[in-house]
């Protein structure tokens, strides 16, 4: 039995406000591992750390039956390709660009979250979505055209396409994921989208180890232990309840949280326009958590 389980959908929907906004720090711990230009070794790292608590919590729990998942096994295929297509991708795009140009177009995903879900989970474009969409995609361009001018990277056609690439992959994870959780416990998703992230990432690290001081492999497993295994279960967990174009909407208080972690851990200070950025951010969050969100829903067998 989940501790999610017997939940009213607003839970739901600030549980997932909360992992959204805690994922904000990632790009702390990116720094600190010092693997710029390396990105390969800190997706298959990270994977491959969050992987051992999740494997021993299904042997330990009794549910390695869970991971039968007979007639899915191509869209769970799919799935971890996405999530290792947009880790690397996003990863390279905040290196190649300047950040402020890489995460207005990596949150373009939202946007599109919007487009395709009435088409490919037949929800239903609310009228509320398309406001906090508006607002929030606003704030996210007084964040990012503030900062224009700031990073010595020179805009770059490869790094405009792997910021595209996120973008269409992160929005492309949201669905396949709303859909697999539709039939599959969390724990069989996020297993099986880890065992497709390492096989991946494996040959593009020539099987090697790399050379980490020890502050360096604190961040990385960090990174491993509460972002991809902890935050990654809580993730494929809330989104059954939420609805893929909220997800979408709520995903947007990341780079707020992101440039309040920046300040906190590295000394990065904001602008005036980072605060009013923000706000607005928070304030299309909070129409989806007040407006969005249904009052209760039954309980589900597999939380």
């Amino acid at each position: 039995m989940s501790i999610f389980e017997g939940r009213g959908s607003r839970f739901y929907y600030v549980a997932a406000f909360l992992t959204l906004a805690a994922w904000g720090s990632y790009g702390v711990f990116v720094r600190w591992t010092g693997l710029e230009g390396q990105e390969q070794y800190l997706v298959l790292w990270r994977t491959l750390i969050g992987l051992v608590p999740i494997v021993l919590a299904i042997i330990l729990s009794g549910r390695l039956h869970e991971l039968k998942v007979r007639g899915h096994y191509l869209l769970l295929a799919i799935s971890g390709l996405t999530v290792g297509v947009q880790s690397y991708s996003s990863t390279k795009a905040i290196n190649l660009l300047p950040v402020s140009d890489a995460l207005f177009i990596i949150y373009l995903a939202p946007v599109l979250v919007a487009v395709f879900a009435p088409v490919v989970l037949k929800e239903k474009l609310e009228r509320s979505t398309i406001v906090a969409l508006s607002i929030a995609l606003g704030g996210l361009a007084v964040i990012s055209f503030a900062g224009r001018g700031d990073s010595g990277n020179a805009l770059n056609l490869a790094g405009v396409g792997f910021a595209v690439l996120s973008a269409f992959s992160y929005a492309a994870l949201i669905l396949v994921v709303k859909i697999l959780r539709n039939s599959l416990p969390p724990m069989a998703v996020y297993f099986y989208q880890s065992v497709v992230v390492v096989a991946i990432m494996l040959p593009f690290t020539g099987f090697k180890v790399p050379h980490l001081t020890g502050r360096e492999w604190v961040s990385l497993l960090l990174l491993g232990l509460f972002f991809t295994a902890f935050l990654g279960i809580v993730y494929v967990t809330i989104v059954k309840r939420v609805k893929a174009q909220h997800m979408g909407v709520l995903s947007y208080i990341d780079p707020v949280s992101a440039t309040l972690f920046a300040w906190a851990l590295l000394g990065e200070t904001p602008g005036w326009q980072n605060f009013v950025g923000g706000a607005l951010i928070i304030a299309a969050g909070m129409i989806v958590l007040f407006i969005g969100a249904e009052p209760e829903v039954p309980d589900e067998p597999h939380a």
